[in-house]
């Protein structure tokens, strides 16, 4: 089995390439867990899946020169969609292209202490299914 040491993830947001811009990317997905427990189950619990939710988080060096706060600042408050694929642009099955349909609720593009390198988080809650892509 291959390991990947993880150093050419490619991400884009609304369709901007910000992969060297970004230090770290985070796919959270999960559902509900309902009970349907009753009689018969020979004493153990019984679930299914509810709703299911998603998030992208992403950690950001900032650049104003370029078009990250441009696209942040209009992608916030609104629907956008976000690429993750963890090694570079040749999507298959060894290295698969996650999307979603996501919103940017809070975009903070200033934060830091003299001397430190301008970086920031965000936060994309889905706002659809997360799709992944092998072609």
């Amino acid at each position: 089995m291959a390991k990947l040491v993880f150093t050419n993830a490619y991400i884009t947001v609304n369709g901007v390439d910000f992969s060297d811009h970004i230090a770290s990317v985070e796919i959270s997905q999960s559902a509900d867990e309902i009970e349907t427990t009753a009689f018969g189950t020979a004493g153990w619990r019984s679930r299914v899946a509810g709703l299911k939710d998603g998030s992208v988080k992403l950690d950001w060096h900032q650049d104003f020169a370029s078009s990250v706060d441009a696209t942040l600042s209009s992608a916030w408050g609104a629907v956008g969609t976000v690429i993750i694929a963890p090694n570079g642009t040749a999507i298959s099955a060894s290295n698969p292209r996650w999307t979603c349909p996501v919103v940017l609720s809070s975009y903070n593009p200033v934060a830091g202490s003299t001397g430190d390198l301008l970086t920031f988080s965000t936060t994309w809650a889905a706002a659809g299914a997360f799709t992944r892509g092998t072609v």
